[in-house]
């Protein structure tokens, strides 16, 4: 059977909240496709454009046309799946009796509570709740007990007696690749929850102490180097700017889910996010998309005006695809929802073009080209540290860089066109 199918128009919904035309929802469950399981925890797409899901009992990819099912009888070993991360044509795991790794192959499993950063709820707790893999394999995962690492040879683990992570219990992961620094989200176990930020290459720590808000489910980070954070006691998101921490301001939801937040991407500016409905709360819930620059929801998909089959939402991924986007919808009762939608041309690009800079590598000045007056430019060290900052008088701007340190620098020019990067490499 074909996955059912539903096409909606431009509707005014809950809260003054749009909905955008030409919007295409799609279901798919056990009744009518390949899923495993309607109860699906996660979902998340690979480079090759490929869905992964990850229900109560199976890990399942699928290529727009066929269902691959891995289970027990596979060599996947587990309890009850929690999480799923593919790169590289490696697939990894997080399930309660630790972690399995699929090689494209076969599977391994790593069941060691030793090696694992888990055991805050007793001997048998070895529960992995969020991965992610970094661009050279290496993984990174959360758990009870703080932060787990492994390269493919050597584990790692970060708790409270060896690192700046304060609050061990955590919830979710996010990697920033331009300024290599892994955001950390915790429980609200004690005083110290919240959100961490790891400089992977200084090996320094920051603490975001999120003011009440300290349960955080979700974690996306834009290409512009948006943090968009997803919580649940106080529920609602907000942002962080990856460089410098400043802190957004809080709209609120109902409780967002784990792994409740994904970055738009088709929009450094936005993101998705899919939170519970509390009660009777007239907090906005559902599907929603947040938009930063008016620093609000401006969409929510329910179950009684859009295609979103189930208030039961259990976690978010988008993919772009041509000139739209592929929104995907795990729930915990009615499987799993895809919603399609055409691109606005009032969005920002995601792949804007990189800042030329020249001389690159540079020893003495660099040029920055194309900086309209009015913007702001800004530049990070490698460990995430402000260097420069300042409003462009006149383009191109030149930097002298002589009394800076050899190594690499981050740019980000910030104007009313949007945000552009780019990378120095200072000798």
């Amino acid at each position: 059977m074909k996955p059912s199918f539903c096409l909606l128009t431009a509707t005014l919904l809950l809260s003054g909240l749009a909905l955008p035309a030409r919007a295409q929802w799609q279901t798919y469950t056990t009744a009518n496709s390949g899923l495993h399981s309607n109860v699906v925890r996660e979902v998340t797409t690979d480079e090759n454009g490929h869905l992964w899901v990850a229900t109560q009992a199976a890990v399942q990819r699928f290529d727009g046309t066929t269902w691959t099912t891995y289970t027990q009888a596979h060599g996947l070993d587990y309890g009850t799946i929690k999480c799923v991360a593919a790169r590289g044509g490696v697939v990894w795991v997080g399930h309660d009796r630790g972690l399995s790794r699929f090689d494209g192959a076969a599977w391994t499993n790593f069941t060691n509570a030793a090696d694992l950063p888990v055991g805050l709820f007793g001997p048998t707790d070895r529960s992995i709740t969020d991965v992610v893999i970094g661009p050279d394999g290496t993984v990174w995962l959360a758990g009870s007990r703080g932060l787990g690492r492994y390269d493919g040879s050597t584990w790692r683990k970060y708790n409270r007696s060896n690192s700046g992570l304060q609050e061990e219990a955590i919830t979710a992961l996010a990697l920033d690749e331009g300024l290599n620094t892994l955001w950390i989200g915790t429980n609200c176990n004690s005083a110290q929850g919240g959100v961490y930020a790891l400089n992977l290459t200084a090996s320094s720590w920051r603490y975001f102490n999120m003011a009440g808000r300290n349960c955080v489910h979700g974690l996306a980070v834009s290409t512009a180097g948006t943090v968009f954070v997803g919580t649940c006691n106080a529920s609602g998101l907000t942002t962080i700017d990856a460089g410098t921490g400043t802190r957004g301001a809080v709209t609120s939801s109902g409780c967002v889910t784990l792994d409740g937040v994904a970055a738009d991407p088709t929009d450094p500016d936005r993101a998705w996010v899919v939170a519970e409905q509390m009660g009777a709360s007239p907090t906005p819930y559902g599907l929603l998309a947040y938009d930063g620059r008016r620093g609000t929801f401006v969409e929510q998909h329910v179950p009684s005006s859009t295609g979103l089959p189930s208030h039961n939402v259990s976690s978010v991924s988008a993919q772009r695809v041509g000139s739209g986007q592929r929104v995907w919808v795990g729930t915990t009762d009615r499987g799993l929802a895809v919603y399609q939608a055409v691109v606005s041309s009032s969005r920002r690009p995601a792949d804007a073009p990189a800042l030329a800079l020249s001389p690159n590598p540079a020893t003495e000045t660099v040029e920055v080209a194309a900086a309209p007056p009015g913007a702001r430019l800004a530049v990070y060290d490698n460990a995430g540290r402000l260097v420069y900052a300042a409003p462009v008088a006149a383009a191109p701007v030149r930097l002298d860089v002589r009394s800076w340190p050899a190594g690499l620098y981050h740019l980000r020019l910030s104007s009313a066109q949007g945000t552009r990067t780019g990378r120095l490499l200072k000798h």
